[in-house]
Formats: structure tokens, sequence, C-alpha cells
């Protein structure tokens, strides 16, 4: 039995048996012109490392974890070991007041940063996805206090 997955122009592939494998592989020859790149090592900005003889595998978003925080200006931005400072309490009363506040925050992309946090949340940091939940609360009408909080997590 082979399992044959398709993204776009990718299509990661595995079988039961390496016998299997060849079968699929040379179906796929006959109706396709693939090119067999070897093992798996990037998928959907996810970085896949095996240890066949110790049959561990090992999923690293390092790569993307650091475009976004190129994109967000956020690459000496607070390198901590906790998910989020301690002593911000985040409540809805933190909303923007007035225009000039939300005007402010408009200008800050804080639902495409809790968008890669969630990203990162779902493929390879479950850690942090309690605290990405709490920032999405305030994905409507976020305030600066919001901003700095996303910004702890990355």
């Amino acid at each position: 039995m082979a399992i044959l997955v398709a993204h776009v122009d990718n299509m990661p592939t595995t079988a039961s048996l390496p016998v299997a494998m060849s079968g699929a592989k040379e179906s796929l020859w006959k109706y396709f012109g693939i090119v067999d790149l070897g093992p798996v090592k990037w998928l959907l900005s996810i970085g896949i490392k095996q240890n066949r003889t110790e049959h561990i595998t090992t999923l690293l978003q390092t790569a993307y974890i650091d475009s976004v925080s190129t994109h967000f200006h956020l690459e000496v931005a607070f390198r901590v070991k906790t998910l989020m400072d301690t002593n911000i309490h985040l409540t809805k009363k933190l909303t923007p007041r007035n225009n000039v506040e939300c005007k402010c925050m408009n200008k800050l992309p804080y639902l495409m940063l809790v968008g890669s946090l969630m990203y990162t949340s779902m493929g390879t940091h479950p850690d942090i996805t309690h605290t990405v939940r709490n920032l999405g609360e305030y994905s409507s009408n976020p305030r600066k206090a919001h901003w700095m909080a996303a910004q702890w997590v990355l």
C-alpha cells in the first residue's frame, strides 16, 4: 500500500514496503513527468528531518519563524523563554477607545501576526496554542498592549 499526498507541485509519498513504493513511482512515471527528489526535507514551510535508524522524525519551523520575525521587523524583539510576559493581563477594556487609537492600530498587522502564530502553533509549536487563542479573542479590536503581547510569543 502506498500513500500519496499532493500539494501544488509537491507529492510526498510513503509506502508500507519498498516494493509498494517502487510500484507507485512506476505508475506515476507512466502518466506524469515526475522527478524523484529523495526523502522529503521541506513541506508547507515545515522542515522535516528523519533518523531512520532510530525511527525519529523531527518537524521544524525555524526558517518560517525567522521569516515571520523578519516580515514583522521583530528580529531582535523579546527573545525570551516564556510564552508571554506574565505581567500582561489582556482584557477587552484595553481595546481602542477613540479614533486616534483605532487609526494607530489599523496600521499594525495584528491579524497577520496572530495568523502566523496560529500556523506555527498548528505545525510544530502546540505549546503556544493557548496564548494564540487568547490573542485571537481581540482580533476585531486590538490595542497596543495586544500587539506587544503578540510579539512576546514569536
